[in-house]
């Protein structure tokens, strides 16, 4: 079972192990930028909608709070959690036991997104229209993104897009690949099932039930409901074609970056290892700050 929660556009990429690592670990991975994770929230939601001045003052309060509450009790969590990793990933892995990580990095984000809900749903039930329109427009403007980068263009560059998406993801953890390493991340760009059309059909009915509930704002009770099904969006609720391909693109996925992690070069492992090390550093200091 996979969730789409925060993953609206989502990329076959995001479902790999180690990919879910780097994006998750990367996104505060410094102490500088951690200490920024509030102000970075902000400016995400506001990409989305403007919000007038009590809207923006309970969101930025809500930040505080999670950034506080993100800081003292998930980051001991991450620290553990790579801890273990970093152990777990020293032995030959398998696609089964890269599959269980991205499990667990599930659960760490959606303990995130159901930590801001409550507030998500205060905010959003006091939505005027044009903040709704503006809103769906925002999504609509990323699904045509989407159909650009992936469908309404060559098949090369289709496979272009993921061979970047994933180096961009990984690259940061292992440094350059090596000729072999290359090779099994071209044959995986091609030979993994052209899902992107379907997916963006899956988007356009995720997009239909948001405008659905955005219109019923007004009852609190209701939109709770309806946001947290949203925001909690599995994929075993998708179109059955749609969800035949994911899972044989992550099957093939996750069987890659097995061999991927099973044939690091001493200098890549010491990266990886160095990486995670410096995690565990870094999470555990601004936990006791």
């Amino acid at each position: 079972m996979r969730s789409s929660l925060a993953q609206y556009g989502y990329r076959l990429g995001r479902v790999l192990a180690l990919v879910g690592c780097c994006l998750f670990f990367t996104a505060c991975s410094t102490k500088m930028a951690y200490n920024f994770l509030d102000w970075g929230l902000m400016w995400y939601v506001e990409r989305y909608v403007d919000l007038n001045k009590e809207q923006k003052d309970k969101a930025e309060a809500a930040i505080d709070k999670f950034h506080h509450w993100h800081r003292t009790t998930q980051l001991p969590r991450y620290a553990k959690y790579i801890t273990g990793l970093k152990e777990r990933m020293a032995q030959p892995v398998t696609a089964e036991q890269l599959h269980a990580e991205t499990d667990e990095i599930q659960i760490f984000l959606d303990d995130c997104v159901a930590f801001l809900l409550p507030t998500a749903v205060d905010i959003v039930s006091s939505f005027s229209e044009a903040q709704v329109q503006q809103v769906l427009e925002k999504f609509a403007k990323d699904r045509k993104d989407y159909d650009k980068k992936y469908i309404s263009t060559s098949m090369k560059k289709v496979v272009k897009a993921r061979q970047n998406e994933l180096k961009d993801q990984i690259g940061p953890l292992f440094g350059r690949f090596t000729d072999q390493q290359q090779k099994w991340v071209d044959e995986w760009s091609t030979g993994i099932e052209y899902y992107e059309p379907l997916m963006l059909a899956q988007q356009e009915d995720w997009a239909k039930m948001l405008e659905e509930v955005l219109q019923k704002r007004d009852d609190k009770k209701l939109l709770d409901a309806s946001l947290r099904k949203l925001m909690f969006y599995r994929s075993d609720d998708w179109d059955p074609e749609l969800e035949k391909q994911i899972d044989i693109n992550q099957t093939l996925t996750l069987e890659m970056m097995a061999k991927f992690m099973n044939h690091l070069t001493p200098t890549q492992r010491e990266r990886f290892n160095k990486k995670l090390d410096k995690y565990v550093e870094v999470f555990t200091e601004l936990s006791s700050e």
